[in-house]
C-alpha cells in the first residue's frame, strides 16, 4: 500500500499529525504497535469500573484557550464534554511534617491572593514568580498564536536558570519554594534540573484552567478515533514498524511492519521514544554521535500505582486531586528513597460517575532499577517472587494512604497494581518513564526535523510531556511540512 505520509505511534501526537495531515488532502497511514490506538488513554475496566491511566486532568483547555483551540481544529471538541476543576483547588497540597493541607486553585488572581494569605510577607517574591510565569507562557509562539513565530524559541527551553536556583534568588522561604516547585511532579524532573522557561510552559497552561473529561482519558481516545475514520486515515494496529526502508541514495521509501507487510511513503513521522527510534534506522544513516546521543537521553522516573475502589464518594477529591508530600525540608521529590513512606503520592478519582462508588489512582514515583532482577522477564508470566514483590508495594501504598489519610484511605479497596515493568510493557519504553525522557537543562532533546530526508520527529520527547506537550509538538512538525504561518492562521480560526 502507497501513502504520503506514515506516521508511528498513536498516540495523543501521532493521533494529532494524522489528523492534521488527512486534513490537507494527504493520503495517511497511522500505525501503533498495541492492539487499539491510544493504548494509553484508554485505561482499562475491572470489576465493572473504569481505571484511567493516562489522563486525569489537563491545563489549557478552558474556553478559547490554546488546547481548547487545537481540539476544536482537529474536531474533536464536540465529542467530548469538559468537567472544570474547582478553581478554589485543583490540587489539595498534604504537608505531612506541617500537618496542614494547602488547596492550590488556578487563575492567576486565585493563586495570587491564596499565597499572600498565606505568606504575608512574601508578597513581592509571590508577585515577581507569577508574573514571570504568565509573561513566559505567553510569549511561547506555540502556546500564544498571536507571538511571531520563531522555530529558535524550542532551542531556548534548556537555557537559562533553573527552577530551583530562580526561587532560591527569589525568597528565603523553603515551604514557599515547595509549594512553588511542587508541580515539578506532573513532569517528572526536579526543580535542579528543570529549567526555569520550561517550568513555566508546562505549569502555566494549569495556572489558566484545569479540566477533567466526561468518561475520562476513553473519552478522548474514542473522539480520536472517530474523527481519524472519518478523515480517512488508514490505522494499522497490533504490529509495530521492524525497520523504515530507505533507498540506496539516502531517500525514504517506507517501512516494514513486525508481520512483514510493506508500507510504501516517501514520508513519515516517528512520535516513538528515540531509542526505539534508533533501533529501525538503518545503523550507517544515523551520525554515531546522534545514534548516541538518541540512546543515552535520561529518563524521568517511572511509578508504582494502585489501582483502588472506594464503596462512597470521596468528597473532598471530587473535581481535585492529591500530592500527600512526606517531607518539606528539601525540593528533590523524586530522589529515590527506600521507604515508600517518605516518597510523595499523587492521589486522583476517575471522575466519570461521581455518584456511585469511585475509582481510585495512586500513584508514588518508582525506578526501573527496583526491579532489576526482574527486568529480562515477559509480562504474565513473571516468577511468584516479582508476584510477593509487588504484593508487599501494594501493601505499603495501602499503609501509606491509611496512615496520611485517616479520612478516606480505609475505605479504599484494592482492585489492580502496576509497577516500573508493568508500564514498560505498555509503554514501549526502556525503562517505564511516566513522561519519557527528560526535559532538563543541558539535555537537548531530539528537533522535529531530522537530516534524513522525509524523517520528521514528534512525541513528548520533541516538546514537552502531557496532552498539551504532545499536541504541540504534533503542531511543530506539520508545521515544517505544511509552513508555520500557514497552520497558525488556521488555528487562529478556532479560537
Amino acid at each position: 500500500m502507497k501513502y504520503d505520509f506514515l506516521v508511528l505511534g498513536a498516540g495523543i501526537s501521532g493521533m494529532t499529525t494524522a489528523l492534521i495531515l488527512a486534513r490537507h488532502g494527504y493520503k495517511v497511514a497511522l500505525i501503533e504497535k498495541a492492539k487499539k490506538i491510544a493504548p494509553l488513554l484508554r485505561g482499562f475496566y475491572r470489576r465493572g469500573i473504569y481505571f484511567d491511566t493516562g489522563f486525569h486532568y489537563t491545563g489549557g483547555l478552558g474556553d478559547g484557550e490554546i488546547l481548547d483551540t487545537y481540539f476544536r481544529y482537529l474536531g474533536i471538541s464536540n465529542q467530548i464534554e469538559k468537567v472544570a476543576f474547582d478553581p478554589e483547588g485543583f490540587d489539595i497540597l498534604r504537608f505531612i511534617d506541617h500537618g496542614k493541607d494547602f488547596y492550590f486553585p488556578y487563575g492567576y488572581e486565585r493563586i495570587e491572593h491564596k499565597l499572600c494569605d498565606c505568606f504575608p510577607s512574601e508578597k513581592n517574591a509571590i508577585k515577581k514568580y507569577l508574573k514571570v510565569v504568565k509573561e513566559i507562557y505567553n510569549s511561547s509562539p506555540f502556546l500564544n498564536l498571536d507571538r511571531e513565530f520563531s522555530l529558535e524559541s524550542a532551542y531556548q527551553l534548556s537555557q537559562g536558570p533553573s527552577l530551583a536556583s530562580f526561587l532560591a534568588d527569589l525568597t528565603e522561604n523553603r515551604f514557599l519554594q515547595y509549594i512553588l516547585s511542587v508541580h515539578c511532579l506532573l513532569y517528572g524532573v526536579s526543580p535542579a534540573e528543570t529549567g526555569l522557561r520550561k517550568h513555566a510552559l508546562i505549569v502555566g497552561s494549569y495556572y489558566n484552567s484545569v479540566h477533567g473529561l466526561k468518561g475520562g482519558g476513553r473519552s478522548l481516545a474514542r473522539a480520536f478515533e472517530a474523527e481519524l475514520g472519518n478523515s480517512g486515515v488508514d490505522i494499522y494496529c497490533d504490529s509495530g514498524v521492524k525497520k523504515i526502508l530507505f533507498s540506496s541514495a539516502g531517500s525514504l521509501i517506507g517501512v516494514e511492519l513486525e508481520n512483514k507487510e510493506i508500507l510504501e511513503a516517501a514520508n513519515c513521522i516517528s512520535t516513538l521514544h528515540p531509542q526505539a527510534l534508533v533501533r529501525i534506522v538503518p545503523e550507517q544513516l544515523f551520525r554515531p554521535v546522534y545514534r548516541k546521543r538518541l540512546q543515552t537521553f535520561e529518563e524521568t522516573p517511572s511509578a508504582f500505582i494502585y489501582f483502588g475502589l472506594s464503596a462512597f464518594p470521596i468528597k473532598m477529591l471530587r473535581k481535585r486531586s492529591m500530592f500527600v508530600c512526606p517531607d518539606t525540608t528539601g525540593t528533590d521529590f523524586l530522589k529515590k528513597t527506600n521507604s515508600m513512606m517518605t516518597r510523595p503520592m499523587y492521589i486522583t478519582l476517575c471522575h466519570n460517575n461521581q455518584a456511585e462508588a469511585c475509582a481510585v489512582v495512586m500513584m508514588v514515583p518508582g525506578y526501573a532499577e527496583e526491579l532489576d532482577k526482574w527486568r529480562s522477564t515477559i509480562l504474565k508470566r513473571r516468577p511468584d517472587d516479582y508476584t510477593l514483590y509487588k504484593t508487599q508495594i501494594m501493601e505499603d501504598m495501602k499503609k501509606y494512604i491509611v496512615t496520611n489519610c485517616p479520612e478516606f484511605g480505609e475505605q479504599i479497596q484494592y482492585i489492580d497494581g502496576a509497577t516500573p515493568l508493568t508500564l514498560k510493557d505498555y509503554t514501549y519504553t526502556p525503562s517505564g518513564s511516566l513522561y519519557g525522557i527528560k526535559h532538563k537543562i543541558g539535555q537537548y532533546n531530539p528537533m522535529p526535523m531530522t537530516k534524513l530526508k522525509g524523517l520528521y520527529l514528534a512525541g513528548q520527547a520533541i516538546v514537552a510531556p502531557g496532552i498539551l506537550g504532545a499536541m504541540v509538538s504534533a503542531f511543530l512538525a506539520c508545521g515544517i511540512i505544511l509552513g508555520h504561518n500557514h497552520l497558525r492562521r488556521e488555528l487562529k480560526k478556532w479560537r
